[in-house]
């Protein structure tokens, strides 16, 4: 009985137990690894909201206005800028806005966009929604450009990033009203500015350092440079420190037609005129092509200044501002079309003399459509050269690679073409549809020559050889240019501006063209010079007389002395024949046809030295 109830107090207990626990103990057959927790899951992604935006309205829109909503718009970019804040980052342009000549868009922290397209509406379609650009358009902070066309009103219309990274979308589209169409400007346009002019820019003003991009897959443009364009010899030269990419693909066209063969301005180029230092990238993803291709463009003439600033109004010391292109270039084409007449040169350097790149230059070619007659060219580069992917058939130009064979392991010899305002190319003029500049001498020789050599130009206007004139050839800017063209070869045409100084002036020439001569020699050990005695002049029967018995004298006594490393190229006499009003402009320089004949006497002497 005792035995029982114990029983019945023990299940009782259990009993009691299991209902203060809330659950019965678990048998062998249900006992199992514990439950782990579902996993969590992200909630569903959201498009993020669309920035907000200002208004533009350049007809029927007020100033006075908020700008926030179609009803509303302001009606100068000046305003909407104003109004932009870190959210608020796009303008929407209902009608067209008005751009005063030589525009500035205010700055922005941040990337702006300018779109004619917005909540489905679509201005441009409905009210012609344009950005127009008067003459030029610059920028102050970073762009996108959206679903809006660009209306060139003027011949020279051009929109300079003034390096403010770019995107030009697919759907940019562009116009002209006067048959240009517009030109963008990854750097700035410098003017062409009197010396002694109180906002005369210097060198530092129009550079840049930091990495930039500028990325163009829409539009046709007249010309795409990613550098600066400078107006004129009296622009300073800047320089971008850092890594410069110009990016092409898509619709983006390019339709100047210019001259394939001319030392023009409308081309496409990945650096304009100014000097690197980092790296130069040329990407071509697609496009359509009908203007040549470079990596660096024209950099245009100089004007001569001295590093003694000598001079009211200039700025010698810009002379020397990193006067130095040592960007390691790349070319990727993967795509684009090339065929046209206009496109069969894809060089580095459109102008191999006029500056040196003292770097590595590399193509990759993965894609597009050349024609048969294209040619990459690598000439003017001083470092190592590659091209890997050219097509077959089509012709390479100072390459030491090409498609992974070695093909040379030097390059080209290099003349530097040192004189006064003859040399320069004083009284050239435009011919044919060509610039002037392609008439000096040192550039006609450039053609005769062709893939055989680099010809530089380093003429400096008034230029004579002297111990303290302000316009002494030797520590002008064009000798420090000389000095980073890494020569070969060195042709001197100075004297004709020392006639004035004879007789007295006879012992400061002969000694300061030593002192030159030597100062050469010791930055070039093994360079080779070529002293020409002074062409024929009839402008003066006092200046002739002095060339006559001073002069002439001099120079080849001079080059008698030197005669280990210089030769003695008597241009009075072998160009004297020419010495007439066919082919001279004022007497002392010569016309075209001059210039012409002067390249055709200096090839016919030099052609088998320079080699």
């Amino acid at each position: 009985m005792k035995k029982t109830a114990l029983l019945l107090s023990l299940f009782l207990l259990f009993a009691l137990l299991f209902c203060a626990c809330g659950e019965k103990p678990a048998t062998p057959a249900e006992t199992a690894a514990p439950e782990t927790a579902a996993p969590e899951t992200d909630p569903p992604e959201t498009e993020a909201p669309e920035p907000e935006a200002v208004f533009l309205n350049g007809a029927d829109g007020s100033d006075d206005n908020d700008g926030l909503t179609p009803e509303t718009p302001v009606k100068s970019y000046d305003r909407a800028f104003a109004l932009l804040t870190p959210t608020r980052s796009v303008i929407v342009v209902e009608k067209t806005a008005s751009l005063a000549r030589d525009y500035v868009f205010p700055a922005y922290d941040g990337t702006v966009t300018i779109t004619a397209c917005r909540d489905g509406v679509d201005y441009a379609a409905d009210n012609g929604a344009a950005l127009k650009i008067a003459s030029s358009a610059s920028l102050s902070s970073d762009l996108i450009l959206d679903r809006i066309a660009v209306i060139a009103s003027s011949d020279g219309a051009r929109l300079c990033a003034r390096f403010h990274n770019v995107t030009v979308t697919e759907t940019v589209t562009t116009e002209s009203k006067t048959g240009f169409l517009p030109s963008f400007v990854g750097g700035y346009l410098v003017p062409d500015l009197a010396l002694n002019a109180a906002n005369h820019q210097t060198a530092k003003e129009v550079s840049y350092t930091g990495d930039v991009t500028f990325s163009l897959s829409g539009g046709s443009w007249r010309s795409i440079v990613g550098g600066n364009v400078r107006l004129g010899r009296n622009s300073p030269v800047g320089t971008v420190n850092g890594a410069l990419t110009l990016s092409l693909g898509g619709a983006v066209r390019a339709e100047s037609k210019a001259i394939t063969d001319d030392i023009g301005v409308d081309y496409v180029a990945a650096c304009g005129a100014n000097f690197a230092h980092g790296s130069v990238t040329l990407e071509i993803t697609g496009g359509t092509y009908k203007t040549p291709v470079y990596v660096i463009g024209h950099m245009g003439k100089y004007f001569n200044y001295t590093a003694d600033n000598g001079k009211t109004g200039t700025d010698g010391l810009q002379a020397r501002y990193n006067t130095r292109y040592d960007a390691a270039v790349t070319v990727k084409i993967s795509g684009g079309d090339f065929t046209a007449r206009e496109a069969t040169e894809v060089k580095v350097l459109q102008v191999p003399g006029q500056t040196p790149l003292h770097a590595d230059a590399a193509f990759e070619i993965t894609g597009g459509s050349f024609s048969e007659k294209t040619v990459f060219s690598a000439l003017g580069v001083l470092g190592n050269t590659t091209a890997a992917g050219v097509p077959d058939g089509r012709k390479t130009v100072d390459f030491f690679t090409v498609n992974g064979e070695k093909v040379a392991d030097r390059h080209v010899p290099r003349l530097a073409c040192c004189g006064d305002s003859i040399t320069f190319g004083t009284c050239y003029a435009a011919q044919n549809g060509y610039l002037d500049v392609n008439f000096s001498y040192p550039a006609q020789l450039q053609r005769r020559f062709g893939d055989t050599a680099v010809v530089g130009n380093f003429g400096y206007p008034g230029s004579n050889v002297t111990s303290n004139s302000y316009a002494k050839y030797y520590q002008s800017l064009c000798w420090n240019l000389l000095e980073d063209f890494d020569p070969d070869y060195v042709s001197f045409a100075l004297g004709t501006n020392n006639c004035s100084l004879m007789p007295g002036g006879l012992a400061d020439f002969k000694s300061s063209y030593r002192t030159m001569l030597n100062a050469l020699r010791k930055t070039y050990p093994e360079v080779k010079v070529i002293l020409t005695t002074a062409l024929y002049r009839f402008d003066k029967q006092e200046r002739m007389e002095q060339l006559d018995t001073y002069i002439l004298p001099a120079q080849k006594e001079i080059a008698e002395q030197n005669a280990s490393f210089t030769t003695l190229l008597d241009l009075y006499t072998l160009f004297r024949p020419y010495g007439t009003a066919t082919y001279y402009k004022d007497k002392l320089h010569p016309n075209n046809l001059g210039y012409s004949k002067l390249a055709d006497v200096l090839y016919e002497n030099l052609k088998d030295t320079i080699k």
